[in-house]
Order: C-alpha cells, then sequence, then structure tokens
C-alpha cells in the first residue's frame, strides 16, 4: 500500500471523527455523575458498534462502566490508547 493511499484513507475519514470528538466534549461528567458518564459510555458504545468495533462493558459497582472499545479484533499486534471519560468542571 502506497502511503499516500494511507493519508488518502486518514482524509476520508477525518469529518466524522472530528464530529465525533466535539459529540464527546459537549457531555459534563464529573468523576462522581456516575449517570452522565454512563451516558457518555452508552454514547460511545453505540458510535463504535456503528463502526464495526468490539465493545465490552464492565459493570462497575461505586463507579461508572469500563469500557474496551476493540478497533482490530482478533489480531495478535496492536497499540493501546487509553482515555478517561469525566471532566473536571462543574455542569454549565
Amino acid at each position: 500500500m502506497e502511503i499516500s493511499s494511507v493519508f488518502s484513507d486518514i482524509e476520508s475519514y477525518k469529518d466524522k471523527y472530528v464530529d465525533f470528538l466535539c459529540d464527546i466534549c459537549s457531555f459534563e461528567a464529573r468523576a462522581y455523575d456516575i449517570d452522565e458518564i454512563n451516558r457518555l459510555n452508552d454514547f460511545v458504545t453505540a458510535f463504535a458498534e456503528k463502526e464495526g468495533f468490539s465493545v465490552t462493558r464492565i459493570k462497575m459497582d461505586k463507579c461508572a462502566d469500563f469500557l474496551t472499545v476493540d478497533l482490530n479484533t482478533g489480531n495478535e499486534k496492536g497499540c493501546a490508547f487509553l482515555a478517561h471519560t469525566d471532566t473536571v468542571h462543574k455542569k454549565g
């Protein structure tokens, strides 16, 4: 595969993923706002599954659920991207 085609593929997805990032940044979920963080988890899960990714959601008792999203299911090699879903700012 030519490197130019890799960059062309990346460019073709840019708008969709920038929109996704803007959408998730609109959630106002502090660390102890379990319901709001799980609402964000619902949003991320729906987006990831629509993209064909594998999502595992682990229910937690005292905090929001934990998500893993596998973009490359079944392959031995890959990379990890970690993120948190809470914010330090109060709502509003």
